[in-house]
């Protein structure tokens, strides 16, 4: 009798070891901090409500504290987890020696946007160009991986400015970001949204319009046989001053600051300058921008001042200098006057933004 309950305490203790042991699969990952961030990134770009892995030290010197803290760590960092996910809850225990196994669960922010891709930008040019590049395929909402060491408020809040103007749409935008986390980290994540102030349908007959235009005008000035690049940059500034007229009421509106985004609409902007004949500067400026990108011709548009009044222009680029375009004033001192085409880049009248950030 104590013989065979002996061999039944045995089956018990070896049932219940068995019970806590876990298989560890043939395939394990290299620990790291990366690979846990980059398990985390993975599982949520996926949507995954749950997500398990086994790390592999080794040195067999990782242990289930070492993957929390790291846990805990990316709780504060990580742009994806913050942006994306509203709560996660984890596991981990000791697997054998130096492996550690992590199962995640996720619970998700319904009000998030979701993105096919996340663009990795290294510096703030590049993410002026990759919003300009999502705006100008009519999408308007992107998501970036920002630059090592993060950005704050007024680095955003210049980046977009820089780019929706050289974006040249055919409508003011109302932009709006989230910034996660909102401390300067590492692994920020920007989230931005914008919408045209004329509503999108509008926009995109306006928008059909302007490149319609621009695409027209472009074509009869290669059609000219231009060789020299001073020639088709002036072909350009041409066309704009013979395109627009300068409205003055707008003009005299927005330097009262009573006029909204969505009041000044269309004609703030090149359609203004290219398809109904009136703008201001920011209008000569984008519709220049525009025809030069279509003659192949590097071309960038500045806000600042001059004189002390608030205006915006454009740079251009010969030979490797950097010159300065101002259709605005030239058309206010009549047709075919050049005050103001390819001078130095640092005039005195004109004054950058500081901060603005600039294609070359």
């Amino acid at each position: 009798m104590r013989l065979t309950a002996l061999k039944w305490i045995l089956v018990i203790l070896c049932a219940g070891v068995l019970a806590g042991c876990t298989a560890v699969p043939e395939e394990t990952v290299a620990y790291s901090e990366e690979s846990v961030y980059a398990f985390l990134e993975e599982a949520v770009l996926a949507e995954k409500d749950r997500a398990v892995i086994w790390f592999e030290d080794g040195d067999e010197g990782l242990t289930a504290d070492t993957v929390d803290a790291v846990l805990r760590q990316a709780l504060h960092e990580d742009g994806l987890l913050s942006y994306y996910v509203s709560e996660y809850a984890w596991g981990t225990r000791a697997a054998g020696p130096g492996i550690v196994r992590l199962e995640v669960e996720f619970t998700y922010d319904a009000d998030s946007l979701r993105f096919d891709a996340i663009a990795q930008v290294e510096t703030p040019e590049e993410a002026v160009h990759a919003v300009i590049g999502t705006l100008q395929e009519d999408v308007f909402a992107l998501a970036l991986r920002i630059p090592e060491g993060g950005w704050d408020a007024e680095e955003v809040a210049q980046t977009i400015s820089v780019a929706v103007d050289n974006a040249c749409c055919a409508s003011t935008l109302s932009c709006t970001y989230v910034l996660a986390p909102a401390e300067n980290t590492g692994r920020q994540l920007l989230v931005l949204r914008c919408e045209p102030t004329v509503g999108e349908a509008d926009y995109s007959t306006y928008q059909n319009a302007l490149e319609a235009r621009a695409d027209s005008l472009a074509e009869e000035i290669l059609a000219q046989g231009y060789t020299e690049e001073t020639d088709l940059y002036r072909a350009a500034h041409d066309a704009v001053l013979a395109e627009a007229e300068y409205d003055t009421a707008m003009a005299r509106t927005i330097a009262q600051g009573d006029v909204t985004g969505a009041e000044m609409g269309p004609d703030y902007t090149a359609y203004g300058a290219l398809v109904t004949g009136s703008t201001v500067c920011y209008g000569y400026a984008a519709a220049y921008k525009l025809l030069c990108d279509r003659l192949g011709l590097p071309c960038w548009t500045v806000a600042g001042s001059a004189w002390g009044e608030a205006h915006q222009w454009n740079l251009v680029r010969v030979d490797g200098t950097t010159y300065l375009v101002d259709c605005t004033w030239d058309d206010a001192l009549g047709a075919g006057q050049y005050a103001y085409f390819l001078r130095p880049a640092d005039l005195a009248s004109h004054r950058a933004e500081e901060g603005w950030i600039y294609s070359w």
